[in-house]
């Protein structure tokens, strides 16, 4: 996909000033789209929209929002339709990633991974279901996970949570298919970010292996063996926000490197 098939459409991404939600960010930009950056730190979402704005010379919002919150989602879904008039893509990726034995996982922290992970996903895609109605059209992309169809040791919460995002979207898919609206899922196995020397010191220690065997303890079970970009799985998801994937509806689909493979 090429050019600007997404023109005219308005895409709310949460956790939209990290790494992943800043190349989904531009991804959309760059296939035309208005982009608003949704951020726990609204800073940062600022920063992150008016770079994006600037390099592609599409309209952009930046909101603090924590989508813990339902008061923040509320404000976040206003104030996009007050700016652009209308909702016509969420991509729900904001989330956590801890890691640890389920034995040392606190109530605390099984909660706050729920909430954010889970909670999140439902409280935005309640509040923009009105609008997408509205226009009898819309289109949802949850980020969930590899983990989430095939859970790990040492990721159990995430697994967990992720798994429900996966639930939400079939069962989202079904509900709203009649309104003109899509729901899907995207499942990426690891993906190199900035923050991966941190992330590989944090699974040294979960997995219980040395720091330069974690990679090809995360890769082994794949065909294609390394990771994912940020880039790779943004435009994935901007190609089930285009026009192109109008049939396509309820899905979990891998990107993975081959390391899930559906029964048949």
């Amino acid at each position: 996909m090429s050019g600007k098939e997404l023109a005219g459409k308005t895409a709310i991404i949460t956790g939209g000033a990290g790494a992943f939600g800043t190349a989904l960010g531009f991804e959309f930009a760059g296939k035309g789209a208005s982009v608003v950056v949704a951020d726990l730190d609204g800073v940062a979402a600022e920063r992150v929209a008016e770079e994006i704005g600037r390099q592609s010379g599409v309209s952009t919002l930046g909101i603090g929002c924590d989508v813990r919150q339902e008061v923040d989602v509320q404000k976040m879904v206003e104030q996009t339709v007050a700016a652009f008039s209308r909702v016509d893509v969420l991509v729900n990726n904001a989330g956590i990633f801890p890691m640890g034995a389920l034995s040392q996982t606190t109530v605390e922290d099984w909660d706050n991974i729920m909430a954010i992970n889970v909670r999140g996903v439902f409280l935005c895609s309640k509040h923009v279901i009105p609008q997408m109605i509205e226009q009898k059209s819309g289109c949802m992309v949850n980020i969930s996970s590899v983990v989430g169809r095939m859970a790990i040791p040492n990721l159990i919460p995430y697994s967990a949570s992720k798994a429900a995002v996966i639930a939400i979207t079939v069962g989202l898919a079904r509900e709203l298919g009649s309104h003109g609206i899509r729901v899907n899922a995207v499942c990426p196995s690891s993906v190199e970010t900035p923050g991966w020397a941190e992330s590989k010191k944090a699974l040294s220690s979960a997995l219980g292996l040395p720091e330069d065997q974690v990679l090809n303890a995360l890769i082994q079970g794949q065909v294609i063996k390394r990771m994912l970009t940020p880039e790779e799985i943004a435009r994935i998801v901007s190609w089930l926000a285009s026009d192109d994937t109008r049939m396509v509806t309820g899905q979990a689909i891998s990107i993975d490197g081959g390391s899930v493979f559906p029964t048949y």
